[in-house]
């Protein structure tokens, strides 16, 4: 409740800051555009910061959601291939073209080198690497693994801190 009226009063200021801007400007007066323009910019200040760490996090959810899209079309291709996974060169034949890099916003057009037994990436952590998808088989195409990337290469994490990874092996 508290935070609701603390919203509505901060949304007040802004919606009084852009209507004494236009009121400043119709009237010619300077000092009145000037004092709306702060007005408006301390609304921003308070309003903007607690929303830039959302971004982050439904980066992250749209990772993990094509993580799991991932998952299914590599369990579709077991299930019409006699359990075997498919090589990525055939899996990425197989992707829908709406499964896309949230900072790129284009297709994936190649997965991390994984490690599998490791159960990790062996490219090196970079800018370059923000939200990517890795995959990996096992020698005998059985088993596989699908891990994530965050915003600077990093490994994508679950609620309890491990490493968020999609596999079949039990």
């Amino acid at each position: 409740m508290a935070f609701s009226v603390f919203i509505l009063i901060i949304y007040t200021i802004g919606v009084a800051g852009i209507l004494g801007i236009i009121y400043s400007i119709v009237k010619k007066n300077l000092p009145g555009f000037i004092i709306s323009i702060i007005t408006l910019s301390v609304a921003l200040i308070i309003i903007v910061p607690p929303f830039i760490p959302m971004s982050e996090k439904a980066r992250q959810g749209c990772v993990k959601a094509n993580m799991h899209t991932l998952e299914l079309l590599v369990n579709d291709y077991r299930a019409k291939n006699n359990g075997l996974c498919p090589p990525d060169t055939i899996i990425f034949k197989l992707l829908p073209n709406n499964l896309k890099n949230p900072q790129t916003f284009k297709p994936y057009s190649r997965f991390l080198k994984t490690n599998f037994a490791a159960k990790s990436l062996n490219e090196p952590s970079s800018k370059n690497n923000g939200y990517m998808l890795g995959y990996a088989t096992s020698r005998d195409n059985a088993h596989y693994i699908i891990l994530g990337t965050g915003k600077n290469g990093q490994l994508i994490h679950g609620d309890d801190h491990t490493t968020y990874l999609l596999t079949n092996i039990k």
